[in-house]
């Protein structure tokens, strides 16, 4: 499993990568096409299960490939864990809508603020008269 800031990989490899053996199989998913991870460990093993958005997941196989499995032995269960916390954070930051940034004034506020700066001398009664003309 590779984690970036933009999407995940998960890349199965030897004799679980597909139909024949030794086949290599990747799939990969950007953060908005995923609704939820799941991390959940058993006595002696543990996964990691990305789940897509929009209900995609209809087969066993399906869910067999968007998972990653993993020995509790060694220490294994805080790295995913960890894994499992970060891809969370991301899937949050690409559900949350982004600030717009700050809108063009309408036309109507421009027109009314046109006056106030012909007074502030910031441009001649005749770029005055074609600056309203434009409007």
């Amino acid at each position: 499993m590779i984690v970036t800031d933009r999407r995940i990989f998960i890349m199965s490899l030897g004799f679980f990568g597909g139909q024949k053996l030794f086949q290599r199989q990747v799939r990969t998913w950007i953060y908005p096409q995923i609704a939820n991870v799941e991390f959940n460990t058993g006595l002696t093993a543990g996964y990691l299960e990305i789940q897509p958005s929009g209900g995609t997941m209809t087969t066993k196989q399906d869910r067999a490939d968007n998972m990653i499995r993993f020995s509790k032995l060694g220490g294994r269960v805080e790295h995913f864990q960890w894994l499992h916390q970060l891809i969370q954070q991301q899937i949050v930051r690409a559900h949350t809508p982004q600030q717009q940034a700050a809108a063009e004034p309408d036309a109507l506020t421009q027109l009314q603020k046109l006056p106030e700066l012909r007074e502030q001398g910031s441009f001649r009664k005749k770029s005055f008269k074609r600056r309203r003309a434009a409007f």
